[in-house]
């Protein structure tokens, strides 16, 4: 699932979460501003991100 603000992707089952943590989805080891979050930020403001058809937190 996408965080309300489009720039995280979140585990919603223990696997889910594992998987994010290990394979670094949301780029959490970078600083906020060189990340992937920072990109999906801007995709997210020209309303490109996330996809329609994923959930999104509320």
């Amino acid at each position: 699932m996408w965080s309300a603000n489009g720039r995280t992707i979140i585990g919603i089952t223990p696997i889910g979460r594992a998987t994010c943590q290990r394979l670094d989805i949301n780029d959490e080891r970078y600083p906020e501003d060189d990340s992937i979050q920072s990109a999906r930020g801007y995709w997210f403001q020209a309303g490109l991100h996330p996809p329609s058809e994923d959930p999104k937190e509320n």
